[in-house]
């Protein structure tokens, strides 16, 4: 009873931290740091609240990160792949870490030109942080026993994050293409993931009524 109670607590732990991760992260990147893109000085000095509640967003997102590689960790620790899995998505969120320390950083200069910058080197540390992510989906794919559609959309957007790195490590005109490579990543990722949320939710809720 207790083992089971302790799984179904897992279940929905990873579930509506996935949920989390996805309004949290959202919110942040499209909103928060679009917003201080598109003005950086007026944001910074006179909307200062959203400044707050986006790095409190990223922290929030980081925090849900290691929650659900602990809950993955234990929920299916008997394969021999989620060992490596755990570490992958735990450098993800160690490298946003690194990623919102730097804006947090930038968001203190007097200059335009040098906050703008700072956000670029959150998007490329962040961006580096998300290949691992993607290696993280393939593994995981491997390894949740969800329906095979779940597991397809879990492996092709984790191979998206993979090449979406690549390309913006190595192509010149990526920023020509930046908005198709985000629906590139973003579809199967939101797809997959988000019923990967719905399916722990699901599991756990089950458990639940079983006992």
């Amino acid at each position: 009873m207790i083992k089971k109670q302790n799984e179904k607590r897992m279940f929905l732990t990873s579930g509506v931290s996935y949920f989390f991760i996805f309004f949290l992260a959202i919110y942040a990147n499209f909103f928060v740091i679009e917003a201080i893109k598109n003005a950086p000085l007026e944001v910074i000095y006179s909307q200062s609240n959203i400044i707050k509640l986006g790095v409190t967003a990223l922290v929030l997102t980081i925090f849900f990160d290691v929650v659900v590689a602990y809950t993955l960790y234990e929920l299916f620790k008997r394969n021999s792949l989620t060992i490596a899995s755990t570490l992958f998505r735990l450098i993800h969120a160690l490298v946003l870490a690194v990623a919102t320390v730097s804006l947090v950083n930038s968001l203190s200069f007097h200059s335009e030109g040098l906050i703008l910058d700072g956000i670029n080197r959150f998007n490329s540390i962040w961006m580096l942080g998300l290949a691992f992510f993607g290696i993280h989906l393939i593994l995981l794919s491997m390894i949740v026993p969800v329906p095979t559609s779940i597991r397809s959309f879990l492996f092709f957007g984790g191979l998206a994050y993979l090449i979406d790195t690549i390309l913006h490590l190595t192509f010149s005109a990526y920023s020509d293409y930046a908005f198709s490579l985000l629906l590139f990543v973003a579809i199967p990722t939101i797809v997959g993931e988000f019923s990967l949320a719905v399916w722990f939710i699901k599991q756990g809720i089950q458990s639940k009524a079983a006992q």
